[in-house]
C-alpha cells in the first residue's frame, strides 16, 4: 500500500521570546475559547495557532477550553515540535520519501522507547512516534528523553529544543562562556543548556525579563508556547537574527532533502550540509519567483548565505536532460546518458490520447500554511511504463480521481502507477488514541504484511463491530481484526470483528500507563502474549509477577482476571533455566519468584512432550543453562507434562 501526495511544509523560523512580555499584534478570527477572554495577553495567538488554516498545532479540549495557564509536559511538547519538524501521522498526505523517513525513525528508536516504557511505569506512549522522529532528526537526545517522566518543559530545555530544531547546534557550540553581559540568574542555568540559552539570546530566539533574569527552570505554559509560534508564523513583532540580510558567502550543489522547517540538505563540492532558508529570502525556481514550498529533491541550487549561514537568496533549477550536461562530450557515445527522473504524486484530472498526455492535480502547502492545488499537464513518453497494481495497463485505464504515482523529467512522464482512490487495509487493531495533536481520535493498525499504519478516525467515519453498526471507537477492542476503507487517505469505514476467549498463563511483566495497562503472559503453549487492560476494568496493582492467571478476553483486551495459583504448594508451571541434568531423566531447574531463586527437581518421562513439535521430548536435546518453560502434570506433581525450550 503506497502513501499519499506530497505536502511540503510551511516554514518555521522560530523566534522565541518571553511570551508574557511580548506584544501580539496581528488580528485573528476569534474562536471563543471559554477560558481565554479577549483581554488575555495571548488571545490572538491562541486563536491563531488553533485554527486549521494555520496547522492546528495546538488545540483546546472538547468542552471548548484551551487551558492557557496549564504548563506543558514534555510528551505534549514533543508532539508539537515533531509536527514543526515535519512529522505527520500515517493518515496525513505526505511524500513517499518523508513517510519512509518517519517509518524508519520509529523502527530505529522503537527499542529505546520500549526500554523507557519498561523501566518507567509513568511513561506515556502517546508520543512514541513523534519522539522517535525528533531523536532521528537530532532535535532531541536520549538524555533529553530520559528526563521526560514527571517533569514539564522548562525554559532552558525549550531553548535547546528550538536551537536543534533550527539546526544551529554548531553555532551554539561556538558561543564563548562566560558570556558577556550574563543573565543575573546565570548560575541557575544548567551547564548542558547554557550555550543553547545564550545562542538563543544572541539570535533573538529567546530573551529574559526586564530584570535580566532568564528563569531557566520555569515551566512553559500553553499560552506562552502559543505566543512563541504566533509571533513567527502569525506576523507578530519579530526581531530578526543578527546579520540576516548581510551576504557572507555562496553555496552551490544538489538538493538531497527538503525539511519542513525550511531547511534544505545540499550536497556540494564543500561537502553535504544542512542550510536554513531565511524567512524573507528571495527564491527563484525554474525562472519564476516562488516560495520554499516549490523546492524539490534533485534540483540544482545556487544560494547566497548571510553571516549566520542562512540562505537569503536562492536560485533552483529542475534537472533535465539538457541542463544536466554542463560539459561537451569529447566524442560520440553509443549509449545515451541516463535521464534523471523526479518522483511525485497526485490525483488524475483527465487524459488525452493524441498526443498521449495526462493532467494531474498535486496538493501543496504554502509557507503560510494554506493548502493549494496545482494542476500540471504531462506528455507520456512513448516507452513509458504504465501500471495498476503492478500490471501493465493502457493510458485509457486512468480514471479521474485515481491516485497517480509518477516519475518524470521536465514535462514528460516515464513511469506512471495508478491506484484506485478508494482502497482497503486489512489488519489487526494495535492501539486506540483518544486524540492526536489536532484533537482527532487515532488508531494504529498492523497490516497483514507487518507494516504499521496510523489512521485518523473522523466524526464521519462509519464504525461497525460484528453485527453492530454505528458503534464508537471505544467499543472496539485491541486485537480486533479490522478492515479499514480509505478514500484519498481519509478513513471512511472501519469494520471490526473480535472473539472472546479464556487463556491460562503465568504473569511475567506488567506495564502501566495513563491510557491503558498491559500484561505479558507466558501461556501454557510456551508462547508469550501481551494483553491490554483498559482503565476501570481490573485493579492491575493487585497483580504480582509470577501469578498464574485465568484471563477472560475480548480479542486482546482483558474483561476479567482470576488468580489461579499464588503459592509454592500449587505450582503448576516453572519458567527458568536448567542448572543440572541428572541420571533417571531428572532436571534441576532454577526459577525466579519475585527476587528469590527457587530450585525445582523435575522428572521427564515417556509422556512428556515438546510443545514446539507436539511429539515426545527427546531428553538428549536438553543442555545445562537452557531456558525452559515446563508445565507440570498437576499441582502437587514434579513430573513434567510439557517442556518448551526457549531462546
Amino acid at each position: 500500500m503506497k502513501k499519499y501526495p506530497r505536502i511540503l511544509a510551511f516554514a518555521l523560523a522560530f523566534v522565541m521570546t518571553l511570551a508574557c512580555t511580548l506584544p501580539v499584534s496581528a488580528n485573528t478570527q476569534a474562536t471563543s475559547f471559554r477560558d481565554v477572554p479577549a483581554t488575555h495577553f495571548a488571545f490572538n495567538a491562541i486563536n491563531w495557532i488553533s485554527h486549521p488554516d494555520n496547522g492546528s498545532l495546538m488545540v483546546g479540549d472538547a468542552a471548548g477550553n484551551f487551558h492557557p495557564n496549564q504548563t506543558i509536559n514534555k510528551f505534549e511538547a514533543a508532539r508539537v515540535f515533531a509536527m514543526a519538524a515535519g512529522y505527520r501521522p500515517a493518515s496525513h498526505t505526505v511524500a513517499a520519501d518523508l513517510r519512509a523517513e518517519i517509518n524508519r525513525s520509529f523502527d530505529q528508536w522503537r527499542p529505546f522507547l520500549d526500554g523507557m516504557a519498561a523501566q518507567h511505569p509513568q511513561w506515556s506512549r502517546i508520543a512514541d512516534r513523534e519522539i522517535a522522529f525528533l531523536l532521528y532528526r537530532n532535535v532531541l537526545t536520549t538524555a533529553d528523553v530520559e528526563k521526560f517522566m514527571g517533569t514539564r518543559l522548562s525554559r532552558q530545555e525549550a531553548a535547546a529544543w528550538m536551537v536543534r530544531l533550527m539546526g544551529r547546534q554548531a553555532h551554539a557550540a561556538a558561543i564563548v562562556i562566560p558570556f558577556s553581559n550574563p543573565y543575573n540568574d546565570n548560575a541557575l542555568i544548567a551547564q548542558e543548556y547554557i550555550r543553547y540559552v545564550y545562542y538563543a539570546r544572541q539570535a533573538g530566539y529567546m530573551s529574559g525579563g526586564s530584570n535580566n533574569m532568564f528563569n531557566p527552570t520555569d515551566d512553559m505554559t500553553r499560552a506562552q508556547l502559543a505566543a512563541i509560534f504566533f509571533n513567527v508564523l502569525g506576523n507578530g513583532d519579530v526581531v530578526p537574527p543578527p546579520g540576516s540580510t548581510t551576504p557572507a558567502s555562496t553555496v552551490s550543489g544538489t538538493v538531497e532533502m527538503v525539511y519542513r522547517n525550511t531547511q534544505v540538505f545540499i550536497s556540494s563540492p564543500l561537502g553535504p550540509q544542512n542550510y536554513h532558508i531565511a524567512q524573507d529570502a528571495t527564491i527563484i525556481v525554474d525562472n519564476v519567483q516562488r516560495t520554499a514550498a516549490f523546492i524539490r529533491v534533485g534540483m540544482n541550487i545556487n544560494a547566497v548565505l548571510n553571516t549566520q549561514g542562512d540562505i537569503i537568496s536562492l536560485v533552483a533549477r529542475t534537472v533535465t536532460a539538457e541542463n544536466n550536461s554542463t560539459q561537451p562530450t569529447p566524442s560520440p557515445s553509443p549509449t545515451p546518458a541516463p535521464i534523471t527522473l523526479i518522483e511525485d504524486e497526485g490525483f488524475v484530472v483527465s487524459t488525452a490520447a493524441n498526443p498521449a498526455a495526462i493532467t494531474i492535480r498535486i496538493q501543496r502547502v504554502r509557507i503560510t500554511g494554506q493548502i493549494i492545488n496545482e494542476e500540471r499537464t504531462f506528455t507520456i513518453a512513448p516507452n513509458a511504463a504504465i501500471t495498476r497494481g503492478g500490471v501493465a495497463v493502457p493510458l485509457s485505464d486512468a480514471q479521474p480521481n485515481d491516485i497517480a504515482f509518477f516519475r518524470f523529467n521536465g514535462a514528460v512522464i516515464h513511469e506512471l502507477e495508478l491506484e484506485d482512490r478508494e482502497r482497503e487495509l486489512d489488519g489487526t487493531l494495535l492501539e486506540k488514541r483518544h486524540a492526536d495533536t489536532q484533537g482527532y481520535q487515532m488508531i494504529i493498525v498492523e497490516a497483514k504484511t507487518g507494516e504499521l499504519y496510523e489512521l485518523r478516525v473522523l466524526a464521519t467515519t462509519l464504525i461497525s463491530r460484528g453485527n453492530r453498526v454505528n458503534v464508537t471507537l471505544q467499543e472496539l477492542r485491541i486485537g480486533d481484526s479490522v478492515t479499514a476503507t480509505l478514500e484519498s487517505g481519509v478513513l471512511t469505514r472501519l469494520q471490526a470483528t473480535g472473539q472472546q476467549a479464556v487463556v491460562l498463563g503465568r504473569l511475567t511483566e506488567i506495564r502501566i500507563t495513563q491510557q491503558f495497562s498491559q500484561i505479558t503472559v507466558l501461556k501454557d503453549t510456551g508462547h508469550f502474549h501481551v494483553y491490554t487492560i483498559m482503565p476501570g476494568v481490573y485493579d492491575v496493582y493487585s497483580l504480582r509477577i509470577g501469578m498464574d492467571l485465568r484471563i477472560f478476553l475480548d480479542s486482546w483486551e482483558v474483561m476479567d482476571i482470576q488468580v489461579v495459583a499464588q503459592t509454592a504448594q500449587q505450582t503448576t508451571a516453572v519458567l527458568g533455566y536448567v542448572q543440572a541434568i541428572r541420571a533417571g531423566q531428572q532436571l534441576v531447574v532454577i526459577s525466579m519468584d519475585g527476587q528469590a531463586q527457587r530450585s525445582h527437581t523435575i522428572i521427564i518421562n515417556n509422556d512428556t512432550t515438546n510443545t514446539a513439535t507436539g511429539a515426545r521430548l527427546d531428553f538428549n536435546q536438553l543442555r545445562v543453562n537452557m531456558n525452559v518453560y515446563i508445565v507440570m502434570a498437576g499441582p502437587q506433581s514434579n513430573v513434567a507434562r510439557t517442556v518448551t525450550i526457549l531462546p
